[in-house]
């Protein structure tokens, strides 16, 4: 940093700092630029990083995300909670809720692994954006639709009237 700066005064707004600081910058002779465009041109990713890779990452993410929201807005305590409420035989009064969030969550996972695989298999030039093959994920339907069943019969009071 400029050693004509004074980053003592507390009464100047700091954008007045920074304009001093970039106005006392030197720009780059070109025996610099050249040297540092030959730098960037050599660096590599570390072994096993790909765009690829980093893509599905931020998929996979968004996979876990959209799962969570839906367990976080029926006001489940996690996935584990609605896997034993929705279980085989249960006769839990949230059973068909639970059950219809597992088929949500296959879903959005049968959805991650397939565009997983598309990914893995395009050449870095032809991938789409992440936002692209985001948009291609199942996003959770209303609230309303994992509702019903017994419990809503039982607050109805009327079997099979909803």
């Amino acid at each position: 940093m400029p050693s004509n700066i004074n980053l003592l005064d507390h009464s100047r707004p700091f954008l007045a700092y920074l304009e001093e600081w970039y106005n006392a910058l030197a720009p780059l002779a070109l025996d610099e630029i050249r040297e540092v465009r030959s730098f960037i041109e050599r660096l590599r990713p570390p072994p096993g990083v790909t765009v690829q890779r980093q893509m599905i990452g931020d998929l996979r993410g968004l996979a876990r995300g959209l799962i969570n929201s839906v367990i976080t807005q029926l006001e489940y305590d996690g996935l584990l909670d609605v896997v034993v409420t929705g279980r085989e035989g249960s006769v839990d009064l949230h059973a068909d809720e639970a059950r219809r969030v597992l088929t949500y969550v296959d879903s959005v996972w049968n959805a991650f692994y397939g565009l997983a695989a598309q990914i893995e298999n395009t050449p870095k030039d032809e991938l789409k954006t992440v936002k692209a093959y985001a948009e291609m994920m199942p996003f959770p339907p209303p609230a309303d639709h994992f509702g019903g069943g017994l419990l809503q019969e039982l607050l109805s009071g009327t079997p099979g009237n909803r």
